[in-house]
Formats: C-alpha cells, structure tokens, sequence
C-alpha cells in the first residue's frame, strides 16, 4: 500500500500543497515528516531533561554562557539522533538509500535547528551561528561513526560529548557524585526516547515515501521543496 497518492496533482500542486501545511518544524509529508518530526521532538525533549544541569564556568573554551551550553546540548542531541537514523537507514537498506534519507531528513531538520535559536535564543541570527551548528552536527556524526553500533556505547559517547559541553569531568573515574547522577538521568532518558522513537518503524516508512515521491514527481522533488520553503522563510525574518 503506497502511504500517498501521486497521480492526481502536478509537481508544483504538491510543493504548494507541502508549504501550505506549515513550516518544516511540523510534517513535512506524511511519513517522510513524521521521521523528521521524531528526531527534532526527541531532541527537543531529551535536552530538557538535562537542562537543569547547566553551569556557569570560568574557563571552558569560553563556554560561560548558559545560551551557549544549551544550544551545544541541543545540538548534540539533534546530532546523535540523526545518527542513530543513519545507521538504521544503513542497517535496513544499505549504503546508497542511507545517503539519500540522510540527505533529505536533514533538510527538514537543520533549518527547524535554526528556527528554535532564533525564535528562542539568538534575535541576531546570522551565518556564524549556522556555521557553528552545521560543524556541531558534523562533528557529532563523525565521533559516533567510530563507535560500534550498540546503544550502550553510543550513549556514553553521547554522555562524554555533553559533559564537554557542560564543563564537567569527561573520564568516569574522575566523576563527583553529582556527575555520576547526571550520567545516568542522560542514560535512563535516552533509552526511553529511543524506545518511544520506533526508528525502525519511522525510517522504514519514510524510505516508502521519498521513493513514491521521487517515481511520481523526480529525483529533484525534494530540493525543490527545500529551495521554496526556503526562500519563505527567508521572506519572513526579513518583514
């Protein structure tokens, strides 16, 4: 069963009918979006838990902002579930349709990346924040790939990564007790989301339809959509 129809509107029916639904923060296209969805509400929700954990420093690499701990927190997070994506995208279907669903959810993904610090955190948004957040994520994919995929490991890579961040210790075994208690929140509330994710599931689902969309309307469906929605936006934060 196809997840959505494609004979009975044009390329550019569809592309108005996609924006018309609302920003790419919300579904995108039925399944295609529900995956995209996923990952920045997992994101989003996973950050929350440890917000509280924040701390002002006097000397971490100049992170002695909060702002700037959250938006690296976020960010993070935003980048080890594109990963786990990844990799089950890679597990189902092999290296090509991973590349593919990569490519396309993370054009969903990142500008609603954006859209959070610049409607919540940063009034003067501007192409150095973007740069900072595309290396962050990068960085991220780039650190997991080298951990096996076992989701032990990768979350104690991902509890590392935000320690970091945070200005705590990195090397368990020099870990205060209050460190010790900030592992395993991270710890126990990944696990939840990941098991609530259903990414098996939601990556199965969205492959469907980006391969029904691209037989019905072509390969480029997708940066077309990305090239209009972006030229909204863009039209928006200049009013």
């Amino acid at each position: 069963m196809e997840p959505f129809e494609t004979n009975n509107a044009s390329k550019e029916e569809l592309i108005n009918e996609i924006i018309s639904n609302g920003r790419r923060v919300s579904v995108l296209y039925n399944t295609i979006g529900d995956l995209a969805l996923s990952i920045v509400n997992t994101t989003s929700a996973s950050a929350k838990e440890i917000i509280h954990y924040l701390r002002m420093t006097e000397d971490h690499l100049n992170h002695t902002d909060k702002d700037v701990q959250w938006m690296g927190v976020f960010v993070e997070f935003a980048g080890f579930f594109l990963h786990l994506m990844n990799r089950q995208a890679f597990l189902l279907f092999g290296h090509d349709v991973q590349l593919k669903v990569q490519r396309i959810i993370f054009q969903i993904v990142y500008p609603s990346i954006l859209d959070y610090f610049y409607a919540d955190i940063y009034e003067n948004y501007n192409d150095s924040i973007k740069k900072v957040i595309l290396s962050d994520l990068n960085s991220a994919e780039m650190e997991y790939a080298k951990v096996e995929f076992d989701y032990t490991g990768l979350i104690l890579k991902l509890s590392q990564r935000l320690f970091w961040i945070m200005g705590y210790h990195t090397v368990y075994s020099e870990f205060s007790e209050t460190e010790r208690r900030i592992a395993v929140v991270i710890q126990l509330s990944v696990y939840k989301y990941i098991t609530k994710m259903k990414l098996e599931t939601l990556v199965e689902d969205a492959w469907k339809a980006i391969s029904t969309m691209e037989l019905g309307y072509g390969s480029d469906i997708f940066e077309q959509i990305s090239t209009e929605v972006e030229a909204i936006i863009s039209n928006e934060r200049r009013r």
